[in-house]
Parts: C-alpha cells; sequence; structure tokens
C-alpha cells in the first residue's frame, strides 16, 4: 500500500475507489495508455492486460494469483533482457500510483528523481501444439514442411494470448494447398478444438500425416 510522507495510510476503499477510477469504467484510457506504452517497445508483439481491483486475491485459470489492487500485463515479444527492461520501464511511466504492476518477472526499475521500483509482468508462454491431418494420401517431406509453414503463419496472425482454435478452421488451407486428395479429419493435440490459457499463445511446432 502506498504511503506518502505527511499523508495518511490509504484505506482499502479508497484504493479500490482510486483503481476504479484508474483502471476501469470510463477511464479505461488508462489501460490503454499502459499497453500502448509497451506496445511502442521494440520486439513487441502483443500485450494483454489482466486486472483486480477487489481487496482480495484473484486466481486466474492459468493458477497465477494476483494480489488485491494490481494488474498484470502479459507480454508476448521477442527478445532478450534489455527487451524486458524496456517493457518494465514502459509500465512504471504508465501505471497508477499506489497500484502494484504484477508479474511473474520482475524487473528493477529508477525513476526519474532515483527511487527504484519493482515492476512486475509476465512473458507470454508459448503452448506448442501439433495439428494431426488423417488423409488418404501421403505427401512428400518438401509439401509437409509448405504446409506446417503456412498453419504457423495462419496461426501467429490470427491467435494471440489466450486464444482459442478449432481444427476446423485450418481446413481451408489444408484443402486449398492441393496436396490431399481426401481429408478425413484435423485435429489439434488429438482435439477439435484448444484453448491456451490467459498467460499463453498458441504455436503449430508439428505437423503429422496419418493415411488411412
Amino acid at each position: 500500500m502506498l504511503l506518502v510522507s505527511g499523508e495518511a495510510e490509504e484505506t482499502d476503499a479508497h484504493l479500490r475507489s482510486r483503481f476504479k477510477a484508474a483502471l476501469g469504467g470510463s477511464a479505461t484510457e488508462t489501460e490503454d495508455a499502459i499497453v500502448g506504452a509497451i506496445s511502442q517497445v521494440s520486439n513487441v508483439l502483443e500485450v494483454v492486460i489482466h486486472e483486480n481491483d477487489t481487496d482480495k486475491s484473484l486466481t486466474l485459470d492459468a493458477g497465477v494469483t494476483l494480489p488485491p489492487h494490481s494488474f498484470m500485463a502479459v507480454v508476448r515479444y521477442d527478445g532478450e533482457a534489455d527487451t524486458a527492461q524496456e517493457i518494465a520501464a514502459a509500465i512504471l511511466e504508465k501505471k497508477p500510483l499506489g497500484i502494484q504492476a504484477y508479474g511473474l518477472n520482475t524487473y528493477s526499475v529508477t525513476d526519474s528523481i532515483g527511487v527504484v521500483h519493482a515492476i512486475g509482468f509476465t512473458t507470454a508462454e508459448q503452448r506448442n501444439c501439433t495439428v494431426t491431418i488423417t488423409a488418404t494420401n501421403s505427401i512428400t517431406e518438401k509439401e509437409r514442411l509448405a504446409l506446417l509453414e503456412d498453419l504457423q503463419s495462419y496461426v501467429s496472425e490470427n491467435y494471440g494470448i489466450a486464444s482459442t482454435i478449432y481444427a476446423l478452421s485450418m481446413h481451408t488451407i489444408v484443402a486449398n494447398s492441393g496436396y490431399f486428395t481426401n481429408i478425413i479429419d484435423i485435429t489439434i493435440d488429438g482435439n477439435s478444438v484448444v484453448m491456451a490459457s490467459e498467460i499463453q499463445y498458441l504455436y503449430i511446432s508439428e505437423l503429422e500425416i496419418v493415411v488411412q
């Protein structure tokens, strides 16, 4: 909880009210500002914000628990430590005072007057998936790799963090490849649908062809 010299400690009710004014309702521009600042960092591909404006901890389906009066940025990016540090700095620049920037990764960021802040965010996890195509004919290895690349591009361009993908959505790409005489079935990890958690994004890492 934020303490400022010469001021009384904020009550939970006051802090909750200010949190809602900062991140919710008519002031969603603050959340947009945080997303916008992170998105301006080189190599950032996607940002999703989860918030907890209550007095109690909030556990997401992914098993991550957000403390009271906090928000968590889930960021998908290419890059190493420098990019992560820049993301943390962008969060500090835009986050509301007294509201915790929580995450599975924490970085020390020094503000303009030399105060060091612990800024958290969560790096989006890549969930690898296998697409299995059951068809009446086989294809060459070159064709398989080309189709895998097409499926990877499709998922990358159309699905982000916490997405749900239906295997049926890939039927057009597979059919348009012209590689198969008859497509019997398409599955992702053996299922007709696959879901990423709040901190994951899906990636097609493998393509298997089953001939029947």
